[in-house]
């Protein structure tokens, strides 16, 4: 060896060190799952799959496939997971009412003023107020699938329909990623979507991925990432453009108010009816919006990625050359680089970016940007809009997603799933 090339091993080997001396997490070094899926059930309108880690038989994925109108896709998901369903809704009921006093700093602000009330019943007031506040607001679509998911589940309607809201109530850290152009191997779009909640909330093991091809018009598919029961969208893809958002805790919610439709909801038409960067702005722009909080999108045709701060009052855009102001040594710009950290400027997330600039795919981001910062506890989901993959880990078995293995879904196999009476196993 040269004395130059030992020297630049050195600082290779001094500069990783320092990354991982600035940060709080670890590499996830699981391999990846690209495991075939079985096919456990079938019923009109839906099939439902297991994708199982071949070394972990506590780590899996179930995938609903759903098709037809609201209520029978509802329906279908209510036959295929009934029992998921119910153990998802006791788990809510305990986690979330019940033990409401684990979360209290997570309350909405205009709860806190409830004075008298403990807070479960502030809870219990809170879900019915949401309701009220949303129900004008709220497309019919959402009502029929729920009313599917009831009728052939057993659940109670009312119950469920209002845990869908709960959302509405809560404050969450998460983080958001937009990778594009030169900081990008291939020049082409990532995106990371990193929810950061509770890794260890009793649901967790519920995990499941809805695949939807509604047949309502101006429809397309979308793979909605969550639990059985909760029809709302925290991630989702749909082959053009990806969604993810940041709960915005800044305790001021002058720029708020519960009257509109859930933020979830919103997200999720704008999976089902958006197809670029300019017409989903434009769904988000003219929604009935609800709460504070911050979106990321990408697009596969835009090859970009646009973030905005998403209020009742207003809506504010940003790229990569206006998210931070002013820009610091914690939070430096970066053409083609996007990203809001969990808990704000976070020195390790700028360096792990770019460490990697120019080179960025979408296994640096789910192996080294999400965990190495420690952020996507409850869902690690990242978006490869050119190749049509979504890399998703969530949390299982009390374990961070970020620190779970990855599963593989390419999602052109995944849309060409069909739904009809067969119980024959379908190879992906």
């Amino acid at each position: 060896l040269t004395s130059k090339m030992i020297k630049q091993i050195l600082f290779l080997l001094f500069d990783s060190l320092l990354l991982a001396g600035d940060c709080p997490g670890k590499k996830n070094e699981h391999k990846l799952v690209t495991t075939k899926p079985d096919q456990v059930d079938s019923v009109p309108h839906g099939k439902k799959f297991i994708i199982r880690h071949d070394d972990d038989p506590l780590m899996h994925l179930h995938v609903a496939v759903l098709n037809g109108t609201a209520y029978e896709m509802g329906f279908a998901m209510g036959k295929m997971f009934k029992e998921a369903i119910h153990l998802f809704m006791e788990a809510l009921e305990v986690f979330f009412i019940d033990g409401a006093f684990a979360w209290e700093h997570d309350i909405a602000k205009w709860m806190e003023d409830w004075e008298g009330l403990s807070n479960k019943e502030k809870v219990e007031m809170g879900l019915n107020m949401e309701r009220f506040a949303t129900e004008h607001y709220t497309p019919q679509r959402f009502f029929d699938e729920l009313k599917g998911i009831a009728d052939a589940s057993g659940v109670d309607y009312d119950k469920l329909l209002k845990f869908n809201l709960f959302p509405e109530m809560t404050r969450a850290i998460c983080s958001i990623v937009g990778i594009w152009g030169n900081a990008s191997e291939s020049g082409n779009v990532f995106q990371l979507r990193a929810l950061d909640y509770l890794a260890e909330a009793p649901f967790n093991n519920l995990a499941v991925a809805v695949i939807y091809h509604p047949t309502e018009e101006g429809s397309q598919h979308f793979v909605n990432y969550g639990w059985p029961g909760m029809i709302g969208t925290l991630a989702a893809y749909n082959g053009q453009v990806g969604i993810g958002e940041r709960a915005w805790n800044s305790g001021d919610d002058s720029h708020s108010s519960p009257f509109g439709q859930p933020w979830m909801f919103v997200l999720r038409d704008a999976m089902q009816f958006g197809t670029n960067l300019e017409d989903t702005i434009d769904f988000l722009y003219n929604a009935n919006r609800t709460y504070d909080i911050r979106v990321g999108v990408g697009s596969k045709s835009d090859n970009s990625f646009r973030a905005m701060q998403y209020r009742h009052t207003d809506i504010a855009l940003f790229t990569d050359q206006n998210y931070s102001t002013p820009f610091t040594k914690e939070h430096p710009q970066m053409d083609g680089v996007f990203y809001w950290y969990k808990g704000g400027p976070d020195e390790c997330m700028g360096d792990t970016i770019k460490e990697n600039y120019g080179k960025l795919t979408p296994e640096t981001i789910y192996r080294e940007v999400a965990p190495l910062g420690k952020t996507g506890d409850t869902i690690m989901a990242v978006y490869d809009f050119a190749n049509d993959d979504v890399y998703i880990a969530m949390a299982q078995n009390f374990r961070p997603a970020y620190n779970n293995p990855v599963f593989y879904m390419n999602m052109t196999e995944w849309w060409a799933v069909t739904t009809d009476d067969s119980t024959e196993r379908i190879d992906i």
